[in-house]
């Protein structure tokens, strides 16, 4: 959110009215992200929801990164918070799914307040590095790292990314056997 501003008025010298655009644009990728992933996360296997969240949210970060004009950033903006949203969702379902009952609670707090806190360091420090490195290179970099850590991500969790079949699936499944 802090970093629409320096976007809008000093890298695309739009004005303070084009913060209120990007705004909107994080709203808009929200709610698309939220559909999505709410289709997503019905499947078996979270693997792919999980690379397409990262490389549509690593994606739209880069080309933020390079945009020159306010479209594009807009544009660029709803696929950063639409992957964002779908990351976001299929993690938490992720995690619901391989924690028993007994540590579920804290698991999500945990997970929460790691989010919370990440989200925070964050807003505090992607704007300086913009303001020290440029915000081509920042949020280029960003997006590369993001999609790694999920590619690394996946890597660690392994089979457990993928739910066994319930009695319904594995019925049907008998059925047209």
């Amino acid at each position: 959110g802090m970093l629409t501003v320096i976007i809008a008025t000093d890298v695309l010298d739009a004005g303070e009215a084009a913060t209120g655009y990007l705004n909107a644009a994080i709203g808009i990728g929200g709610v698309t992200g939220a559909v999505v992933a709410g289709a997503l996360v019905l499947r078996r296997s979270l693997r792919r929801p999980l690379l397409v969240g990262a490389v549509v949210m690593a994606g739209g970060s880069v080309v933020l990164g390079l945009a020159t004009e306010l479209v594009v950033a807009m544009l660029a903006i709803i696929l950063v918070s639409g992957g964002h949203l779908v990351l976001e969702v299929t993690g938490a379902t992720l995690l619901q799914r391989v924690t028993t009952d007994a540590v579920r609670g804290r698991a999500v707090g945990l997970m929460m307040t790691v989010d919370t806190g990440a989200e925070a360091a964050g807003s505090f420090l992607i704007p300086a590095l913009v303001a020290g490195a440029g915000t081509a290179w920042v949020l280029g970099v960003s997006g590369v790292v993001m999609a790694g850590a999920v590619v690394v991500s996946l890597a660690l969790i392994g089979g457990a990314v993928t739910r066994p079949l319930n009695v319904h699936e594995a019925t049907l499944g008998r059925v047209l056997e």
